[in-house]
């Protein structure tokens, strides 16, 4: 058991900190070392007041987290997952190239469907005309 002699409004920030922090993980596919999901446990059992240690399971949201990829994920998220510009993500998006959802009036993307695109791109892909035009010889018109 660790034993952290913090207090509830600084176990509920460390808590929180961690589970960001666990999504950046997720998202660059990056394990989490066992002893952090413990830490963390341990941050929110404090910032619940279970300081006598767990009641029950022990708390393993952030081993959930760091197992499973999002199933949704914003313009933003998209765009640093295929390293491409929020813009251009939208204008993927909006071409129907990449398929979207609302939810209320956020626009997300199943990570399903980015997968997809990107299995669609092939080895080499570029845009309508550049490939053409690279692969002319030079004076051809």
């Amino acid at each position: 058991m660790l034993v952290l002699d913090i207090d509830r409004a600084l176990a509920l920030h460390m808590a929180m900190a961690l589970e960001l922090h666990a999504r950046t993980c997720r998202a660059n596919a990056t394990p989490l070392p066992a002893g952090l999901v413990d830490f963390a446990a341990r941050c929110w059992e404090i910032a619940r007041g279970d300081d006598e240690g767990p009641q029950g399971p022990p708390l393993d949201f952030l081993a959930r987290m760091a197992d499973s990829a999002p199933m949704l994920l914003t313009i933003t998220e998209a765009a640093r997952t295929l390293r491409l510009s929020e813009r251009q993500v939208k204008r993927l998006v909006a071409a129907g190239t990449i398929p979207s959802v609302t939810i209320d009036s956020a626009r997300r993307i199943r990570a399903d469907d980015l997968a997809a695109y990107v299995d669609s791109l092939g080895p080499r892909s570029f845009r309508a005309g550049v490939e053409s035009k690279a692969s002319q010889p030079r004076g051809a018109a």
